[in-house]
């Protein structure tokens, strides 16, 4: 039986991914263990204590707030940062995409190839996220597990779009630095991975709700906590399919016309 095209071009990523992967699922642990101990229960302690920040977490510990928003913004950042570097040497430095385009793949195989690495590689660290919020007592549950699914696709929704313009970055430069800074970074901390957005003065609550990180934050956390009303659950994972089909297409026309000048 012959080999889907996307499966091959994924192999190619798996293959580079050998090198890297015990560093990475190392990072994957630990990453998720210092944020969770330090921020959910050592300052989370202090939180905890005040009313006022009782009533806008729901209720809950604010490590069961936190956990739910820092696993969707785990897949936002692996997402975007293998959406971007390695985009960018597969089309200037060792220039793999043109080889690859040289057998009988195409600029819609590659791109369907990276999605579905991308959704390995994003399950991988949203799932050791996952594993380590159940080391926890208020983030043990199966719902818990039941959200990696939704980090998974807020993930997507990010690598994709930023696949389609990595394309088109011709020199190292700054921007994919400014795209951390100004972009990635902002939404990190204002999409309501730490606080409600409730908080945040009006204007900017309604900046946050077009973020594709609000959506999986809320996503997600509506899924791990409850209590989320299902038509907002559907919305929240529209907007996020939404974003993720529009970047695949776009992806595939951008790459297309960089290969195929």
């Amino acid at each position: 039986m012959t080999t889907p095209a996307a499966v091959r071009v994924a192999e190619y990523h798996a293959t580079a991914f050998r090198r890297l992967w015990r560093a990475t699922i190392a990072t994957a642990l630990f990453t998720p263990f210092f944020y969770l101990a330090g921020m959910g229960l050592g300052l989370g302690s202090l939180i905890n204590q005040s009313a006022a920040s009782s009533a806008s977490l729901d209720g809950v510990p604010y490590v069961a707030f936190l956990a739910p928003g820092l696993l969707a913004a785990d897949g936002m950042l692996i997402g975007t940062l293998d959406s971007t570097w390695p985009v960018l040497n597969a089309m200037r430095w060792n220039r793999s995409f043109h080889a690859m385009v040289a057998t009988p793949l195409r600029a819609a195989d590659l791109v369907s190839g990276h999605l579905l690495w991308m959704t390995i590689r994003i399950f991988i660290a949203v799932g050791a996220f996952a594993s380590v919020m159940m080391l926890f007592a208020d983030t043990r549950s199966l719902a818990t597990l039941a959200a990696v699914p939704a980090g998974v696709l807020t993930g997507l929704a990010f690598a994709t779009p930023t696949f389609a313009w990595s394309c088109t970055v011709e020199t190292m430069g700054s921007a994919f630095a400014s795209f951390q800074r100004f972009v990635i970074m902002p939404m990190f901390l204002f999409s309501g991975t730490f606080f409600s957005v409730s908080l945040l003065p009006r204007w900017l609550q309604v900046v946050a709700w077009f973020t594709p990180l609000f959506h999986g934050v809320s996503l997600c956390r509506g899924i791990a906590l409850g209590g989320t009303p299902a038509w907002q659950m559907v919305v929240h994972t529209t907007f996020l399919a939404a974003l993720l089909v529009a970047g695949v297409l776009v992806a595939r026309r951008t790459l297309a016309g960089k290969i195929y000048p």
